[in-house]
């Protein structure tokens, strides 16, 4: 997958299929979005690119701070995993807010992705005070002969699958229903920290793994799985506030018959069920 930051007037991309939003999460409703844009683009043998903001524009313009619900590195993995071919990293701030949504169109979407398909989720909007949506973005693409298609939402019972819905399960520790709307086991990932601290909690030494700039899930105790050079090792999961920062989660994780020195080391922990409310 080719990652791309800023746009020259040598980078043009013809005839794309092409798909926008923030897709925190990759959720299933993402997912299917976004296998539906690779089949199209197979099927014209074309590129599927993948259009997202970043930093999140809630972070820049509602001033909203670790609430995202994966990191941007793990959101980069799963969009390669699903077959995106171009990713375009739309850097977001208070200025770009302020572009008029013909603009975005025109400017960015026509000339630099000469688009033949675009595919959107139900509920996008985009623009100087969010005034493009759907209809426009249709609009558009009908005056320029683009195919276009609006995804509707997946559904799990009577709810809309959602990032938004996805950060209040998690808020409220409910690991299950928050991984089964995301499609796949709720995880970190990120370095620990091992500097011989023992747990209020544990009694026992533990790794710290600090959530910065991603959400924290409702502190209290977890069972998980801590992956680390691709062994798997049973864990107990305490999350707090950090003492530093009382706006930024912290896992004190205790693995079980763990041979491996931790400290600095990238882990992935999962999280598999809420266990009781102990700080």
């Amino acid at each position: 997958m080719r990652i791309i930051r800023h746009f020259s007037e040598h980078e043009i991309i013809e005839n794309s299929i092409l798909t926008i939003g923030n897709f925190d999460g990759v959720h299933i409703g993402h997912q299917e979005l976004i296998r539906e844009v690779c089949s199209l683009a197979k099927e014209h043998n074309t590129s599927s690119v993948l259009i997202t903001f970043e930093p999140h524009p809630a972070s820049v313009l509602s001033y909203q701070k670790n609430f995202r619900i994966v990191s941007l590195r793990n959101k980069i993995l799963a969009l390669k995993k699903l077959g995106i071919n171009i990713l375009y990293l739309q850097h977001f701030t208070r200025d770009f807010a302020k572009i008029s949504a013909q603009e975005f169109i025109e400017n960015i979407l026509i000339k630099y992705f000469n688009p033949k398909h675009i595919i959107i989720g139900y509920d996008f909007v985009f623009g100087n005070n969010r005034e493009g949506n759907g209809q426009l973005l249709q609009q558009y693409a009908e005056s320029y002969n683009i195919g276009f298609t609006r995804f509707y939402p997946v559904k799990i019972g009577d709810q809309n699958v959602s990032s938004s819905l996805i950060r209040k399960l998690l808020a409220e520790g409910r690991i299950k229903e928050a991984s089964c709307l995301l499609g796949y086991e709720y995880y970190i990932t990120g370095f620990a920290l091992n500097k011989g601290n023992i747990s209020d909690k544990f009694k026992l030494p533990v790794a710290e793994m600090y959530l910065y700039n991603i959400l924290c899930p409702k502190l209290g105790m977890y069972k998980a799985t801590v992956e680390i050079n691709n062994n798997l090792y049973e864990a107990l999961v305490n999350i707090k506030m950090s003492r530093e920062d009382k706006a930024t989660g912290c896992l004190e994780i205790c693995i079980l018959n763990c041979k491996y020195e931790l400290h600095n080391r990238r882990i992935q922990v999962k999280l598999l069920e809420k266990v009781d409310d102990g700080r």
